[in-house]
């Protein structure tokens, strides 16, 4: 995954052929054309519990039409600032039966980037210099 730096406050994160853009708001100096760090932050969360209750509509023939999943997160306001609360909630569609709903918890709770973020993880940062030849 490549992050090139665009010009202003904007970044453009390359990967697999795909481009998403990161931008500051217009307040911060940016120019609010693409979403924040920490905005897809949660999306990434909010996105894999989505494919894990899709796993589980798939599994048990439930029709997925309606499914929705909202996601707030909260910041500190210390230092250093921190991404402290993600909230998600996951609205089924109105034809799925509450003895549905342990189980698409239980699938919920699997997704890969929710056990990332439980976890307690190593995450280097290096200063790296371009080759040239």
């Amino acid at each position: 995954m490549d992050i090139i730096y665009d010009g202003g406050m904007r970044f453009t994160i390359h990967e697999r052929g795909h481009d998403i853009a990161v931008d500051m708001p217009l307040a911060a100096g940016g120019t609010d054309t693409g979403l924040l760090p920490t905005e897809l932050l949660s999306g990434a969360l909010g996105s894999c519990i989505g494919y894990y209750v899709l796993a589980y509509f798939r599994k048990n023939n439930l029709d997925p039409t309606g499914l929705r999943i909202e996601i707030a997160h909260e910041m500190t306001e210390e230092r250093p600032r921190r991404v402290s609360r993600i909230t998600t909630c996951v609205y089924l569609p109105t034809d799925v039966s509450e003895e549905h709903w342990p189980g698409i918890k239980s699938y919920a709770d699997r997704c890969t980037i929710h056990n990332s973020l439980l976890q307690p993880m190593e995450l280097p940062v290096e200063i790296c210099r371009e080759v040239t030849e």
